[in-house]
């Protein structure tokens, strides 16, 4: 018989092998007799499965799991088909955490009958610049809703998505059956406001224990890589505008339409980021055809955010693009 499980940590890797030894390391701080690590190799082609391979091996309570490339998405998905916890967390294998972050998180939950814990994270720089939190400010005390800590985040207009500083119970996520968006980028959205949305009851800790490393990434955004990036946009617009309008709070509904108008735009920006004349034009026919002009026309109620879609829609019908 297996023995209870607590906390499952779902680590999604893709060729993270220069950071897996500080995400790793750091998760050994985690309570070893009632936690799970589960690290989902999706198809990395560097040496992250070997060290992931040699790591389980000599730390059998993490466990490895091989798939083919299906993006962050889809890695996490495969995490949660295969957890055992009551409560599950997830880390991105190029962060770290402070010993024992998520079985403290996970402890709140227990201590408030939370179906989620908020939690605090530090931008890390590696040394470029000066850390800092997240929530400068802090984190509340009290208990509260979901709904209402979105209307109060919505309302300041900060609202963070990161779902890796934050710990949910699990009957929560099945009851929803809550999965994350595949193909797409910008993921956390969607996911984070549908769970505030339905958490009866949520807790916070105040404290960051989660680093998230800001490192600076040689790319060359490809126009095939921002067409990606816009209509990972559109989608997540398309999914907010459904949920706004399920909402029976006008003025929750307000606000979460005032998300998508303003997260949606930078779609336009994305498109506008290209190179090739033909790119955007195409790109821009794709949002039109998707209905994403549409859909942020009808949910914009500020005059800055309709005069940069109208602008949008006179680029998509000028024969300069």
């Amino acid at each position: 018989m297996m023995a209870p499980c607590t906390l499952t940590v779902i680590v999604p890797v893709y060729n993270t092998a220069r950071f897996l030894p500080a995400c790793l390391e750091s998760l050994l701080g985690e309570t070893r007799e009632t936690t799970e690590i589960l690290l989902i190799d999706d198809g990395s082609s560097d040496a992250s499965p070997a060290m992931l391979a040699a790591f389980c091996q000599e730390h059998p309570w993490f466990r490895m799991i091989r798939q083919a490339n299906q993006g962050l998405s889809g890695a996490r998905n495969t995490g949660l088909e295969q957890a055992r916890g009551q409560y599950v967390a997830f880390c991105d294998s190029d962060d770290f955490v402070t010993p024992g972050y998520y079985t403290r998180l996970t402890a709140q939950a227990q201590r408030q009958a939370a179906e989620l814990v908020v939690g605090n994270a530090t931008y890390h720089f590696e040394g470029r610049e000066a850390d800092y939190p997240l929530y400068r400010e802090g984190l509340p005390d009290a208990n509260m809703t979901g709904r209402a800590w979105l209307k109060q985040r919505l309302t300041q207009q900060s609202l963070l998505h990161m779902v890796c500083m934050q710990v949910y119970r699990r009957d929560l996520i099945d009851r929803l059956g809550l999965r994350f968006t595949l193909g797409i980028w910008h993921e956390d959205v969607t996911w984070t406001t549908r769970m505030l949305l339905h958490a009866e009851r949520i807790a916070f800790w105040n404290e960051p224990g989660y680093f998230y490393r800001q490192w600076k990434r040689q790319v060359v955004r490809s126009d095939a890589f921002l067409r990606v990036s816009a209509l990972s946009y559109v989608t997540n617009t398309q999914i907010l505008d459904a949920m706004a309008r399920d909402i029976d709070d006008p003025e929750l509904a307000a606000l979460l339409r005032w998300q998508l108008v303003d997260d949606g735009l930078s779609m336009f920006h994305k498109i506008d980021r290209m190179a090739a004349a033909q790119a955007r034009k195409n790109c821009r026919n794709e949002v039109w055809q998707r209905g994403a002009y549409g859909i942020l026309w009808r949910n914009a109620a500020l005059l800055r955010h309709k005069r940069r879609i109208a602008k949008q829609w006179l680029k998509r019908i000028s024969p300069i693009q």
